[in-house]
């Protein structure tokens, strides 16, 4: 049985992704899951077009941060939704074909606005079960602005 799956958890006034997957590549296709489920179910997007992704990064935890900040930026900046990605990492970085369709805004659940986003902390381990977990945390712009001013 396969155990890629992806979760969502709720860090105080964050927004948790993780990808759990069976290789590296599994885990970062799982946590681009992750990301569209925070707006719709990923196997609710329909595979009309293609999209290629190419990132790079000196070590695995920034080459995550790079690919979900590209994610975001083409669903932000581009409008497009994907609900399937197929992940290679090699030598040269991450390459990504990212299966999707034009974000339509008015079928989208409005918990995370992709202008306002940026990623807090991330985390690539590999578990005792010989599988992967990405985790990524996003914090609305504005929101540590806003618990450092209470005082």
């Amino acid at each position: 049985m396969n155990g890629d799956r992806w979760e969502h958890f709720a860090p105080e006034g964050c927004l948790g992704l993780r990808g759990v997957g069976s290789s590296k590549e599994r885990a970062f296709e799982q946590v681009g899951l992750a990301l569209t489920a925070t707006m719709i179910d990923p196997a609710s997007v329909r595979p009309q077009g293609r999209e290629e992704i190419h990132c790079s990064a000196p070590d695995d935890e920034r080459l995550l941060l790079a690919w979900i900040e590209t994610l975001l930026g083409r669903m932000a900046v581009q409008h497009l939704l994907f609900g399937q990605y197929r992940v290679r990492i090699g030598p040269q970085g991450l390459q990504a074909t990212a299966l999707g369709e034009p974000l339509d805004p008015r079928g989208l659940d409005p918990r995370l606005d992709l202008h306002r986003v940026f990623c807090e902390q991330l985390r690539l381990i590999r578990g005792p079960a010989e599988d992967w977990r990405a985790e990524v945390i996003l914090r609305p712009r504005g929101l540590a602005e806003a618990d450092d001013g209470g005082s």
